[in-house]
């Protein structure tokens, strides 16, 4: 295998700090999206949960053909419960946002590895040209 000389390495290293640039800048907009699916989650089991306790039906839609009618639960437990599978697809939305979130953090944290080693091996060369 061929040795890296000093400017491949600084090269490297810059194009590390730009993705890592970037990924920041994305993880901003996904922690913004993870907040929004969030609070829609919430304001759609606390809805659902308002309907159930008044003796409304919650409708839940699995598909675009079937519709389940949800009535109300005799129990606080089960009310909460039917109220968040009815509002399942908010739910969704909201973890797929969370590791989306995660998975770029991931990324990041996979980026500062390979910079401290590339920072490592070009001091290295700096100490022992």
């Amino acid at each position: 295998m061929a040795k890296e000389t000093h400017a491949e390495i600084a090269s490297d290293m810059n194009k590390i700090m730009l993705k890592m640039g970037k990924l920041r800048n994305e993880l901003e907009k996904l922690a913004g999206e993870c907040a929004i699916t969030e609070v829609d989650f919430d304001r759609a089991v606390a809805l659902a949960i308002v309907r159930l306790k008044m003796g409304k039906k919650v409708i839940v839609k699995l598909d675009e053909t079937d519709i389940d009618e949800v009535y109300e639960s005799s129990t606080t437990a089960g009310v909460e419960k039917i109220a968040k599978g009815a509002c399942w697809k908010q739910q969704l939305k909201m973890l797929q946002a969370e590791k989306k979130y995660k998975s770029h953090i991931t990324s990041l944290t996979v980026l500062q590895s390979t910079l401290n080693a590339k920072q490592s091996i070009f001091r290295h060369l700096e100490l022992n040209p």
